[in-house]
């Protein structure tokens, strides 16, 4: 957190995308347990597929439906469907077709040269993993080769670790049929931004087994952004293990960090956290929709108390994960800096916590870059050349001076020395004067 007196004008970010002539983004979304588009209470996902460039040809993009959320094709009775999305929900019935039907959908997209985006929440989080590390294992056939999807699949899916004649199996497969580009089968994956990703397939089943979906050696960058407060057992945090992939815990629980709640004050941190990892590694926006969709995190916003979960859960099974864990957690845990705002003082017990984002509630305006379009309204958004703004009515040393202030106050009891954080400590917010009150609110968009 900015310390007061200490400027936090940030540095101008110019860094420039390197593309090949003709290839383009290929972005695919895989959605959590029983999600999809609503009119409202969306996850991250659908709010970052909303805001996606897929007119201009340079990017491509693909959502996929949460497993569990509609029923089997082969379901035609009310009570063959009800029990196909059950089976979905409980099991992760579904994962396995939801993995054919992008890897169709990347079989007839990709060329040599394109980039690979993937997004994920929950157990959509794991299906992306399972995706990326498919593509590693198995690579992927050429565009008329639909036929070969299933056999791809049972390649790598299994119900057991992966032995030697596995692993074969999947060499055979992908030097039989696969695609090569610079002297290899794997494919890589330029950037995987997921929320919460557990580590179960169903809320019962455990017998799943998908290789290499921790190590992910074909994934190039990454964002995970992990629950802190989240206690269901079916939900343990299941973590990367690629140096590459920043892991950042967040305050909130499942759907607080992932999105799906009316409230998403919590859930706008951390996708802004996560799609601006992807704007700086060349993710297009559309220019008509990003600037209104793009959520502003504010100060106020890190004070949101996390949602409570409903006691059934504590008959399906408590756990506590290893942030929580008192003296047990592990020591230079990456935290993102709006934990520092909760009420509940968890900062103060983590042990020598390395913190992340320290300019988080600075919104960033990504410019657009005009290259062979002649309406710039309609042109997408780049990630080429950014800059942060300082504020409205005070610079970004007294706003940030301020706003540490207000917060020591309201702990301490003890009267700002400025004016300006008098006005801070004294608003509805600790932070920002608001109309707003302490139930829940709309999210703002906008630049």
């Amino acid at each position: 957190m900015p310390q007061p007196g200490t400027s936090t004008q940030p540095t101008e970010i110019t860094q420039k995308v390197a593309r090949r002539k003709g290839s383009k983004n290929i972005v695919l979304c895989f959605d959590g347990t029983g999600n999809e588009i609503r009119a409202k209470g969306n996850t991250n996902v659908v709010r970052l597929f909303r805001a996606l460039e897929n007119t201009t040809g340079e990017q491509v993009t693909y959502y996929d439906p949460g497993v569990g959320t509609f029923s089997s094709a082969g379901a035609s009775t009310r009570v063959g469907q009800r029990i196909s999305r059950t089976l979905g929900l409980a099991f992760g019935v579904g994962i396995k077709t939801n993995l054919a039907e992008a890897y169709t959908f990347l079989m007839k997209q990709w060329e040599p040269g394109d980039r690979i985006y993937l997004f994920g929440f929950s157990r959509g989080a794991h299906t992306a993993r399972a995706f990326a590390a498919m593509l590693h294992l198995v690579g992927l056939p050429r565009a008329s080769s639909e036929n070969l999807v299933q056999y791809a699949i049972a390649a790598y899916a299994r119900r057991r670790s992966w032995e030697s004649d596995d692993f074969a199996c999947a060499e055979q497969f992908a030097t039989t049929v696969c695609r090569a580009s610079n002297g290899t089968f794997s494919v890589p994956v330029h950037y995987l931004g997921i929320w919460d990703s557990v580590s179960a397939p169903g809320i019962f089943e455990k017998d799943h087994h998908f290789e290499k979906t921790a190590e992910l050696p074909n994934v190039e960058s990454g964002r995970h952004a992990i629950s802190i407060d989240e206690y269901r057992r079916p939900y343990r945090v299941d973590k990367v293990a690629n140096d590459r992939i920043e892991e950042v815990w967040f305050s909130g629980v499942h759907s607080d960090v992932g999105g799906g709640f009316e409230d998403c004050r919590l859930a706008d941190i951390s996708l802004r956290w996560v799609l601006e990892g992807a704007l700086d590694h060349g993710v297009l926006l559309r220019r008509t929709v990003s600037l209104r969709q793009l959520p502003k995190p504010e100060q106020t916003s890190a004070t949101a108390t996390p949602t409570r979960m409903s006691r059934i859960w504590w008959l399906i099974g408590r756990g506590t994960r290893e942030i929580l864990g008192g003296t047990r957690s592990p020591e230079g845990l990456k935290v993102h800096e709006s934990v520092r705002l909760r009420e509940d003082r968890l900062a103060a017990r983590l042990r020598n916590p390395h913190w992340v984002d320290p300019e988080w509630y600075t919104p960033k305006r990504y410019d657009l870059e005009v290259s062979g379009y002649t309406n710039r309204r309609t042109a997408p958004l780049r990630p080429d050349r950014r800059s942060r703004r300082t504020g409205v009515g005070h610079n970004s040393r007294e706003r940030d001076s301020s706003a540490d202030l207000a917060l020591r106050w309201r702990r301490s009891g003890s009267v700002p020395a400025s004016s300006s954080a008098r006005r801070y400590a004294s608003a509805a917010s600790p932070f920002r004067p608001t109309r707003a009150s302490n139930s829940a609110r709309a999210t703002t968009y906008g630049p």
